[in-house]
């Protein structure tokens, strides 16, 4: 009914996890009336110069790839059901500005945002709204070593307007 969610764990970077994913939600649920792109890997935190190609790729595979992939899906299945729906794609301040040695995630967010434009423009007359979010450092799973160093948070917070990492629940 109204307000039900359904998860359903996937390597969102294997190309038939989309397919999986929508037929998971429509038996559990009818259909897929909101996906929210969330999964994210971080960058390989190098200079550029010593980036390696590899991790390079992953973290485009899984950043936007995964998004583009779950979003045709999800467009598809919005649009054959004649609904519409909305897609969230979970971008980062990174895609706006840089960040040093995070070459692969700052780009591989920058890109998010341009794909989120480009499925905004192409879903619209299916009545499917695609919007981003850029939140800037947030406690995580992933930014939680990190931030576990209090020099490396302290500078990390002296570069924040309001003077701390933000929560999961302020970008909900």
């Amino acid at each position: 009914g109204p307000g039900a969610a359904h998860a359903h764990p996937a390597d969102v970077s294997d190309e038939d996890a989309p397919r999986e994913i929508a037929a998971a939600a429509r038996d559990a649920l009818g259909g897929i009336d909101l996906l929210v792109n969330n999964a994210a890997i971080d960058g390989e935190g190098a200079p550029y110069t010593a980036l390696e190609a590899a991790h390079w790729r992953r973290v485009l595979e899984v950043n936007v790839t995964a998004a583009f992939l779950l979003g045709k899906q999800a467009a598809i299945d919005m649009s054959a059901r004649g609904v519409g729906g909305a897609i969230v794609n979970v971008s980062s301040i990174n895609g706006l500005v840089a960040e040093e040695h995070f070459a692969d995630y700052n780009t591989s967010k920058g890109a998010l945002i341009a794909l989120t434009r480009s499925m905004s423009v192409d879903l619209a007359r299916d009545g499917v709204r695609v919007n981003a979010v850029c939140p800037g450092y947030t406690l995580t799973e992933m930014t939680a070593q990190t931030l576990s160093d209090p020099n490396t948070r302290a500078h990390i917070e002296a570069d924040i307007p309001l003077g701390r990492v933000g929560t999961a629940a302020e970008s909900a």
